[in-house]
């Protein structure tokens, strides 16, 4: 029997790169490679020592299919910490570190559950 999800995910996958996103470049250590990707950002819970909560919210998440996030040799870039991303905008570039939440959340998480796009949170570094 078909996985009609996991389908629809991958056709959902071709669908936003088509008509929701635009290039960055995505830079780990040497290696550039540009990807399309979506923005957003994220609201992420945090529970402080007194039963306290608060939302942070992430400067930018770039939605960017795994298949996408290739370097030269052919392997896979999995996003790490200190990784940037650069986005122009307006003829501006701005550009943006990968970072873990304050939350302690990793920098990265899959953004589905077939695990086709990874949601990379960033924090501003600079506009030029």
């Amino acid at each position: 029997m078909a996985d009609l999800l996991r389908e629809a995910m991958g056709f959902l996958d071709t669908e936003l790169k088509a008509h929701a996103s635009h290039s960055v470049v995505y830079s780990q250590r040497s290696v550039a490679v540009t990807v399309s990707a979506q923005v957003g950002f994220s609201k992420l819970a945090v529970s402080g020592g007194d039963g306290e909560a608060s939302i942070v919210r992430t400067d930018r998440d770039f939605l960017i299919s795994v298949a996408d996030l290739i370097n030269g040799s052919g392997g896979r870039i999995i996003p790490a910490e200190g990784d940037e991303v650069a986005e122009v905008v307006g003829g501006k570039t701005f550009r943006y570190r990968v970072e873990k939440p304050t939350t302690g959340d990793n920098c990265w998480r899959y953004s589905d559950p077939y695990h086709k796009r990874y949601r990379i949170h960033t924090r501003a570094l600079t506009v030029t």
